[in-house]
């Protein structure tokens, strides 16, 4: 089980949370917010303050835990869209400052905080230790690919090319990044099969999801893996291009894995609802729908997300664990005037367990639906 860390001289933790948990040598961190010890946002309407806020925030949890900067694996940028055209770019000369270049596996996204006037928050993972594997160019921003341990980090993943959208460009797009995937675990002396899973962030809503599972299908199979699939804001803020359908990062394990299709919750054909390996457990992004895949409770979103829960309460004991065992949680809220009911409802299920959260305004394929989660588990 996880060891949760919450630093005094910062803001409480939203969600009954805490700042960050120490699993197994991983620090996980909730998703950090530029809030000062009073839970103001600062720099509002500047989201290069806000970084500078956020980082010196993500300082203090690391010293809190005795983690070094040298031992980031992965840090995961979530842009407000009011950011955008804001010189994002000045951004990654804040992360220069403390984290190096090229050392860590790193994804940026826009999708709102659920907390208003938030430009910029981030994730991290870190290996308690500062050891890590790195793979990759030190002149890039990213590394392609970091493992701790039996555990690894890849991505994020971007469409080298995007071009205008057109029809069938998010199947080439998926087949872009997916080829860079299997490159970079090439380049690691590892394969496909370590795969455990994916988040996938597409940048419109409506686009034909067929096209990118037909791009993904020949490098993993469904059955193979678990994975968190939402429609994130338009653009890129790594200034890619406005053209950028898809993104995508992977979690990775070279442990033995034990694959867990349950009968208790919904998960898609074929696919599973955990992967167990070494000291952790991989879980399906959960949502509320029954076992035949009809989506609950579209007009009641408590009802919605305690349905969300419960599914991954069955998820949680079907690999033998419990809400203890979850050392970090991610959700996406459809209106973030709801987060005070998503947050009661996790409460009830979560009781008096604290681990990092972060809560981000997101849109679905499902037009029914209001949130969905995931939960990362150490055993």
């Amino acid at each position: 089980m996880a060891s949760a860390i919450t630093v005094a001289e910062l803001y409480e933790p939203r969600a009954g949370g805490c700042h960050a948990a120490v699993a197994h040598g991983l620090l996980y961190t909730a998703g950090i917010l530029p809030l000062n010890a009073l839970g103001e946002v600062v720099g509002r309407g500047d989201p290069v303050r806000q970084a500078e806020q956020v980082f010196r925030n993500v300082g203090a949890v690391l010293k809190a835990a005795g983690v070094p900067w040298s031992g980031v694996a992965r840090i995961k940028w979530f842009f407000g869209a009011e950011a955008r055209g804001k010189a994002i770019e000045r951004v990654w000369d804040v992360q220069r400052r403390y984290a190096a270049p090229g050392r860590q596996a790193g994804l940026s996204i826009f999708h709102d905080s659920v907390e208003p006037d938030v430009l910029v928050a981030v994730e991290l993972i870190a290996a308690v230790d500062g050891k890590k594997h790195v793979v990759g160019d030190p002149s890039s921003r990213w590394a392609r690919l970091v493992r701790v341990g039996d555990v690894g980090f890849a991505g994020g993943f971007v469409p080298r090319v995007p071009r205008p959208f057109q029809p069938g460009e998010l199947f080439r797009q998926s087949e872009d990044i997916y080829a860079q995937l299997a490159a970079a675990l090439k380049d690691a002396s590892s394969s496909l099969k370590d795969v455990m899973r994916v988040h996938q962030y597409v940048t419109r809503p409506g686009l034909d999801m067929g096209e990118f599972r037909r791009a993904r299908d020949p490098f993993v199979k469904i059955g193979e893996f678990v994975s968190t699939s939402v429609v994130s804001g338009a653009g890129d803020p790594e200034m890619v291009g406005d053209d950028v359908l898809i993104k995508m990062d992977a979690e990775l394990s070279l442990a033995p894995k034990e694959y867990a299709k349950l009968k208790t919750a919904w998960v898609n054909p074929g696919g599973l609802h955990a992967i167990k390996t070494g000291d952790f457990v991989f879980a399906q992004a959960q949502m509320s729908r029954a076992l035949d895949g009809s989506t609950l409770h579209p007009t009641d979103l408590a009802a919605h997300c305690d349905q969300t829960l419960r599914n991954l309460d069955a998820e949680l004991k079907g690999c033998g664990a419990d809400w203890r065992n979850v050392v970090h949680f991610r959700s996406f809220l459809k209106d973030a005037a709801g987060r005070e009911i998503a947050r009661q409802v996790q409460r009830a299920w979560m009781k008096n367990h604290a681990c990092p959260t972060t809560e981000l305004v997101g849109g679905f394929f499902d037009p029914l639906a209001l949130y969905e989660a995931e939960v990362m588990i150490a055993l």
